[in-house]
């Protein structure tokens, strides 16, 4: 129940042990072919959209080397952990970086945000994430394009969607998203390992300036090799495999579906922890993971290995600042209301336990309630 990665739908593992392909064969290219258009829809984008074998820090720097230069002016918008890691990317690539900072949990203050990219004119870029999963907050991306636009900035609009893609609405091309990237082991529900970029036709005129070095992640000659349903490297097969069958699924209603269905275990999640009286962390919650305070005197490692060594439950806590403070719960992947309520009904279990729920047999029976779960 983690955040990413995820549970697998069992014909995406299936599709892993399929017989092996050459990455050059045309059997092979016509399936990769089918991966770059489900990606190209899940983006809202015409724009190509490439495959790249790493994680989505690798996509991250990948956007920034392609497009920028050392020196160059950008304005980071860091709201915890993943937007701090666009400043560490930045700053080992000697680019200037103004940090917008978000206090942790906190909601996007966009009033505030407009005064300082207007106080930063020659900015080259703005990035951000659309969801910080550290965090368990979402940011209004398209308000942020928006004022981009308002301020007739010539900057580049970089975001990162890794945690966002396939849970939330999020259209690159409408919004006017000049690099927009994802990962595999999120809400697209594939296994770790592949991240995805792509740029707008101003973010490619700035590719032609660019400066900062790069040759793995130079998008170049991926794009020749994309125009021949190839990857300019040597292709992660049978991820590939795995993440065709998982976007499959998405196209025509399935996107919107599942963008539904995640919001709706988003919502249950809320009104669980009011039950348990266990308090949400973020004021900006994102759909794609609910995060909440841990309650006082009670040790995380410790708690998060009993939920899973007696109650089989995996999750996470929280990172760097807010280590030990929160407990994150996904809402993504291979699950649904069935594996939430039994998320909830073990943490009752282990807090009743612990004498921390004040009416337990209440409490339990209002979850019940909650998930219609019958005794």
């Amino acid at each position: 129940m983690t955040p990413g990665p995820v549970k697998i739908a069992k014909s995406v593992l299936q599709s892993i042990g399929s017989n092996s392909l050459h990455h050059r064969s045309l059997d092979f290219s016509k399936i990769l072919s089918g991966l770059f258009k489900n990606l190209q829809y899940i983006f809202k984008t015409k724009q190509p959209v490439l495959i790249l074998n790493s994680s989505g820090s690798g996509a991250m720097e990948a956007a920034l080397v392609n497009t920028l230069s050392p020196q160059d002016n950008i304005l980071v918008i860091v709201a915890g952990k993943f937007g701090d890691r666009w400043v560490k990317i930045a700053n080992s690539h000697n680019i200037n970086v103004h940090i917008f900072k978000v206090p942790l949990g906190e909601p996007l203050n966009l009033d505030k945000l407009k005064k300082d990219i207007q106080s930063l004119p020659n900015l080259s870029a703005l990035c951000m994430q659309a969801c910080e999963t550290s965090t368990a907050s979402s940011f209004p991306v398209q308000k942020v394009g928006e004022i981009i636009s308002e301020c007739n900035l010539k900057s580049l609009f970089i975001v990162d969607a890794i945690s966002a893609l396939g849970s939330q609405n999020i259209e690159q091309d409408k919004w006017k998203i000049d690099v927009l990237i994802g990962g595999s082991q999120k809400a697209l529900a594939g296994p770790a390992g592949l991240s995805f970029i792509s740029f707008s036709t101003k973010a490619m005129e700035y590719y032609l300036k660019s400066k900062c070095p790069k040759y793995y992640w130079d998008i170049k000659p991926q794009l020749k090799a994309y125009e021949k349903n190839q990857t300019i490297f040597s292709s992660a097969v049978h991820l590939i495999f795995a993440l065709k069958t998982a976007t499959d699924v998405l196209q025509g209603e399935g996107l919107e579906k599942q963008i539904k269905h995640i919001k709706q275990l988003s919502q249950l999640s809320e009104k669980a922890l009011d039950i348990l009286q266990l308090k949400t962390f973020s004021k900006s919650p994102s759909t794609s993971l609910t995060a909440f305070y841990i309650p006082e005197k009670i040790n995380s490692k410790s708690w998060l290995k009993e939920l899973q060594d007696d109650y089989n439950v995996y999750l996470v806590g929280g990172q760097d600042q807010l280590s030990g403070k929160i407990i994150r719960i996904g809402h993504i992947g291979d699950i649904g209301q069935l594996e939430l309520y039994k998320t909830f009904y073990s943490i009752a279990l282990s807090l009743k336990n612990k004498n921390y729920l004040k009416n337990s047999k209440e409490q339990i029976t209002n979850l019940q309630n909650l998930f219609s779960v019958t005794k």
